[in-house]
């Protein structure tokens, strides 16, 4: 079969990458830890080392969990505005580890097991039109993060209360997932 050579598609990479070069939104992202045992959730921003590097601030917001939804979508507005896209690296250590310093988890195994973990990112899958609000990539798993190659995501504007129903949505599955495989 031939082709022109114009209508091949560009890779995903490259034309992420496009879109983010003309778009109008900056490149934001953070994390969320959400215990259902523990009854809060922890926004943490973070900072760029590298373009496939980053790490937490020390700007984590704690709060009990559930929370109403305006006042989870003002926290995830928080902390994305606390996003800096270039930060010196630091030496990897408890000390530095803020999600888990200010968490009500009493070990790091604690942590990882009983914390929901949502990677919030700008979404430059594919071009804005003109007028839209940003755009986010909501990306979560069920078990520990580092481990699992599943994961729920979902896209959502930061209007309204869009990206906090989107994670309550998220996290109600994650938590059926958990308590099936606990049983």
């Amino acid at each position: 079969m031939f082709w022109k050579k114009k209508n091949i598609e560009v890779s995903t990479t490259k034309t992420q990458e496009n879109n983010k070069k003309l778009s109008s939104y900056p490149e934001r992202s953070c994390w969320l830890y959400l215990s259902e045992k523990y009854n809060e959730i922890l926004f943490v921003p973070i900072g760029n080392i590298s373009p496939w590097r980053s790490r937490e601030l020390n700007k984590v917001i704690v709060k009990e969990w559930p929370l109403k939804m305006e006042e989870l979508q003002n926290c995830v507005h928080i902390t994305l505005d606390n996003f800096k896209p270039n930060v010196a690296e630091i030496e990897n250590n408890n000390d530095n580890w803020f999600s888990y310093k200010k968490s009500k988890a009493k070990s790091q195994k604690s942590f990882k097991l009983d914390y929901v973990v949502f990677q919030l990112k700008t979404d430059f899958a594919r071009n804005y039109e003109e007028g839209e609000v940003e755009r986010f990539n909501i990306k979560s798993s069920s078990r520990e993060w580092e481990k699992d190659r599943h994961y729920f995501t979902g896209t959502a504007h930061l209007i309204d209360a869009d990206i906090a129903q989107l994670i309550v949505a998220i996290n109600k599955d994650c938590q059926k997932i958990r308590s099936n495989k606990s049983e």
